[in-house]
């Protein structure tokens, strides 16, 4: 197919079976209430040439029945028993044809022009191996199930930029998410698909994938995270925070991993996985901080390594900071924040 046919010029949900461009893999797991809106913010797509797999992660609340009642012949649907998100992506790339594979959590959506902007990206470098666009989160008011959202744009930011994911993510938080992104088939394979973990699992494959592979972002937002379903990435949320903390692993498990690395990287990637791990540190110290878990913050304020950073070199000097110093310190700070507030309201 030329890339002339992929956008709009075939009809709606002509959906190219053999060797399409892109699969998109979509993890279910009860969220029967809002795969309806997600399916279709797929199915309006003004890019055509794509598969969608949908993977039943042993869902009881019928939601592969509303893939099934609504969607059968323009889905691949997959069952399985709950095995966990990790599992269920790792799934729907094995039984995928795609180039590319572009993942979507059921309880999120997309505007129309997601897959059309990762492959503008995708052909703008002359080698790419892992894009996205920028992900935004959606208020729970803004909820219409099974439609789609009017309230959705595509908003300006027609920039791309090449990245090294591991600055990027600290510096960016909350820009790249699951359902923005989008990686060649290969590449997924070769570095081994997601870790089966609890928590963390995109950003560790994101920095595999930042060891040996070309990564860029698109700054037009198209992902769109709606909070208040508990679906997989607020689940991950409520549960983010270990209440006891004894290694980098606790703190972010992508920080842990490239902490087994630090020692054999080159000097360059060393400089930048050494920011990635500080920048997990600092985030996380904050908080706590916020929080008042005041015993954790000298754990925390211990991982920091090599800082070079103002901000890391003054965490890490926390530390030897006594304890009641660091209460007047989180005293102060929430004060000044309740004042903030009042006078903004």
């Amino acid at each position: 197919m030329s890339k002339k046919c992929l956008l709009k010029t075939l009809p709606k949900y002509c959906i190219n079976e053999q060797s399409p461009f892109f699969s998109i893999v979509i993890p279910l797991y009860n969220n029967a209430e809002y795969i309806e809106r997600c399916l279709n913010s797929v199915l309006n797509q003004d890019f055509i040439d794509y598969e969608i797999i949908v993977v039943n992660d042993g869902s009881t609340d019928g939601s592969e029945n509303v893939v099934a009642d609504l969607f059968l012949e323009k889905v691949k649907l997959v069952n399985q028993y709950n095995k966990g998100v990790s599992v269920a992506r790792n799934k729907g790339v094995t039984v995928s044809s795609g180039e590319w594979i572009a993942f979507l959590d059921s309880d999120d959506e997309w505007s129309e022009s997601h897959l059309s902007e990762l492959y503008r990206i995708i052909n703008f470098y002359t080698s790419i191996d892992f894009v996205s666009t920028k992900s935004k989160e959606v208020d729970r008011c803004f909820f219409n199930r099974g439609k789609k959202n009017q309230q959705l744009s595509n908003s300006a930011g027609n920039e791309y930029r090449l990245i090294n994911i591991w600055r990027f993510v600290i510096d960016n938080p909350g820009f790249i998410q699951t359902s923005s992104i989008a990686i060649k088939r290969t590449v997924f394979l070769e570095v081994g698909g997601f870790k089966d973990v609890r928590l963390g699992e995109d950003t560790e494959l994101y920095c595999r994938v930042n060891l040996k592979y070309k990564c860029a972002v698109s700054y037009k937002e198209t992902s769109y995270y709606h909070r208040g379903t508990m679906g997989v990435m607020e689940t991950a949320e409520s549960s983010s925070e270990i209440e006891s903390i004894s290694s980098i692993f606790d703190v972010r498990f992508a920080a842990g991993y490239l902490s087994t690395l630090i020692d054999e990287l080159p000097i360059s990637q060393k400089i930048d996985a050494e920011y990635f791990i500080n920048g997990s540190v600092y985030s996380c110290y904050k908080r706590h901080l916020y929080k008042g878990n005041f015993p954790t913050l000298k754990i925390l304020s211990k991982m920091i390594i090599r800082p070079k950073e103002l901000k890391f070199k003054l965490l890490s000097r926390m530390g030897a900071c006594p304890l009641f110093l660091l209460s007047i310190f989180y005293r102060s700070r929430l004060l000044l924040r309740n004042v903030y507030l009042k006078v903004k309201a």
